[in-house]
């Protein structure tokens, strides 16, 4: 091994001291390399096979082996690594995994007038609002404030005469696909259905760009609550919201196989009814303590290393 760790210490010279041997030998063993794949393309030819020239490329995992050791060296940045990882799994990600969920969608009816949308924005903060008929399931557009701004307050405009058009976005539609989706359209926002054509959340062209940078917080975002905090030693309080893949790389836990999208959602899914104040799971030596409800949703956990994990309690 001394070899291979002083030419990685003196990389440059070493590589110019070995340029010229490895293209001499390069050039000596081509004919024979050639003859080789020659003979090797004539036999795939022969079992009806069509043969492919060698890829020189690497897997998912290899890539971000690479990205860890980079940054391991010093090569790449904290930032540049978080960034190229995140590049990485863009594409394996879909928008249900990083969409604001139905529950949690402030929309505004399309007969609402000047003045009720003027109070949401200054109560909300909020810069966009689906407009709707009837319920959330017949989305018709969406309001921008910026819009509310040349209108005459005595205006009798509403909700209607003031949305613009909305796109709409399948729930299993990859992030770089959504990208493109938001570029093509010119949009910040879109509705995302499920499968029957009801409304399960909206995503906006922040929420997958986050995905990439990571979290991005304007001045009204400042103040909010750190949906996950570290209380002690081993002892987090999670906003049930939460990511299960922002869980596992801050945990280093698998949850893989999974089929849950949020860490509230694995709460409920393992006690396997409505969960209460007090309920308890425990996943791979840490336990998930619901500590608030809002209705039938987990809204926070607080996540503790145990030593030996218990399937299912209830205190």
């Amino acid at each position: 091994l001394s070899p291979k760790y002083l030419a990685i210490q003196r990389a440059l010279r070493v590589a110019l001291i070995c340029a010229y041997p490895l293209d001499l030998f390069y050039r000596i063993v081509r004919p024979f390399n050639w003859l080789v794949s020659m003979s090797a393309n004539g036999v795939v030819r022969a079992l009806g096979i069509r043969p492919r020239g060698s890829l020189d490329v690497h897997s998912d995992e290899e890539l971000k082996m690479l990205v860890a050791a980079s940054a391991k060296q010093g090569v790449l940045q904290e930032s540049e690594r978080v960034i190229v990882g995140n590049a990485l799994d863009f594409a394996d990600t879909v928008v249900r995994q990083v969409m604001v969920p139905r529950t949690e969608i402030v929309a505004v009816p399309e007969d609402l007038d000047l003045s009720g949308l003027i109070a949401m924005a200054r109560q909300t903060r909020f810069s966009r609002f689906p407009v709707y008929r009837e319920d959330l399931d017949h989305i018709v557009g969406v309001v921008h404030v910026k819009d509310l701004l040349g209108v005459d307050r005595t205006s009798r405009a509403v909700a209607h005469d003031l949305m613009r058009r909305v796109p709409f976005i399948p729930e299993t539609l990859r992030l770089d696909q959504a990208l493109a989706e938001f570029r093509r359209q010119r949009a910040g926002l879109a509705i995302v259905i499920d499968e029957f054509g009801g409304t399960a959340g909206l995503v906006t062209l922040e929420d997958v760009i986050e995905q990439l940078v990571g979290e991005v917080r304007d001045e009204f975002e400042a103040g909010e609550v750190q949906r996950f905090r570290e209380e002690g030693q081993g002892v987090y309080l999670v906003d049930g919201l939460v990511a299960l893949d922002d869980l596992r790389e801050r945990l280093g836990l698998n949850l893989v196989d999974e089929p849950y999208d949020t860490v509230g959602g694995l709460v409920f899914g393992r006690l396997g009814r409505v969960a209460r104040i007090g309920d308890s799971v425990d996943v791979e030596g840490y336990r998930f303590a619901v500590t608030a409800v809002d209705g039938r949703r987990v809204s926070q956990v607080r996540v503790q290393r145990v030593r030996a994990p218990r399937r299912v309690s209830t205190v």
